[in-house]
């Protein structure tokens, strides 16, 4: 095969699943001898590889006898233009890539989309020959949908750690790195009940992902903690975006007894709270109290600047990179899981300067 200026240009395994019309994890499994494959399909594929010139070492033999030290980052978008929708995710790979750097590491960018199921961006990994995967902002039910396009990562050897996306149930090539998203909302509520607040209220992030469910659990067990009364009311279910931020915070300000309070399980969420609330003609933190979840660069810049919980990305970026690195020495003896610290950073819209 040859490029338009005539230099050969190298098969890969994506090559010879296009032409003999099998998936690329079909095709892997035919040409390294990993897992149960047909003898039909199998010699079917080694013929489709033999007309194509595809060499073993070029592909998935590589990923299991040979190392490219490059882990792929598959980033899930959410905005036509294929930009990184949520400023946490970017800012979190930008820590992936300074851990990567630090680990003798590249990295290698495959944003995804949602309009993408996983087989496509596995069989992309696979063909650029990646050590390992970082998952960042993918959808469970997305994965979960792709499950088993997924697990073929580990039938050729390529660690794949989830960010906020606990995938370990896929097996010990799978690992799952997460804030600690639950005391971090325990600490942002006793922040707002030692500052004197009592109608706590709280707009939850998208309850179908770790986070969000975790932050939900954290607001309510620290009321409990406090005798302080947790209703089904209070909450409402936003999807981290600070458009649904505005809309709950204005349904949580037309309940009967105006809160005083809220706990907001994301920044962008807090920053589109803040606008209802003064569009309502209240002030922050002077009527209401805001608390977020994240802090991203925006949450200094805004004003009121927000308080909220700080996750520390360096900590998550370094896990998974690191676990990347122990699985491909050893899958067995390698840590599967990690939580990262958190830690609340008090600002103006819940203590005004003195």
């Amino acid at each position: 095969m040859t490029l338009m200026d005539g230099h050969p240009r190298v098969t890969t395994l994506k090559d010879v699943a296009r032409v003999s019309g099998f998936s690329t994890s079909t095709v892997s499994r035919a040409l390294t001898g990993t897992g149960s494959v047909d003898p039909t399909t199998r010699e079917r594929i080694e013929s489709v590889a033999r007309d194509l010139g595809y060499r073993p070492h070029e592909g998935a033999r590589l990923l299991v006898t040979q190392r490219s030290n490059v882990i792929g980052v598959i980033v899930a978008t959410l905005e036509p233009n294929r930009r990184i929708g949520h400023p946490f995710l970017r800012e979190l790979l930008d820590a992936v890539r300074y851990s990567a750097g630090e680990g003798n590491y590249d990295l290698l960018l495959l944003a995804g989309h949602p309009d993408e199921s996983p087989e496509h961006y596995v069989h992309r990994a696979l063909s650029r020959r990646v050590d390992g995967l970082v998952l960042l902002g993918i959808d469970r039910r997305e994965v979960d949908r792709g499950g088993r396009e997924v697990r073929e990562l580990a039938t050729v050897g390529v660690p794949t750690i989830g960010v906020d996306l606990d995938i370990r149930s896929f097996g010990p090539w799978f690992g799952f790195v997460t804030a600690d998203n639950a005391g971090g909302a325990r600490l942002a509520v006793r922040h707002l009940l030692e500052l004197g607040r009592r109608r706590i209220v709280c707009c939850a992030g998208s309850l179908d992902t770790p986070p969000g469910r975790d932050r939900l659990d954290g607001y309510r067990l620290e009321l409990e903690a406090a005798g302080a009364l947790y209703r089904d009311e209070d909450v409402v279910v936003g999807d981290f975006t600070e458009g649904s931020g505005y809309r709950a915070m204005r349904q949580l300000l037309s309940l009967r007894e105006t809160p005083d309070a809220v706990f907001v399980c994301g920044d962008l969420m807090a920053i589109g709270a803040m606008r209802a609330i003064a569009e309502a003609g209240l002030s922050v933190p002077g009527d209401v109290a805001v608390v977020g979840f994240d802090d991203v660069e925006a949450a200094s810049i805004v004003r009121p600047a927000l308080t909220t919980v700080r996750q520390d990305k360096e900590d998550i970026a370094g896990a998974a990179v690191r676990m990347v690195g122990e699985m491909l020495r050893s899958r067995d003896d390698a840590s599967r899981h990690h939580v990262a610290g958190v830690e609340l950073v008090v600002r103006a819209s819940t203590v005004p300067a003195g």
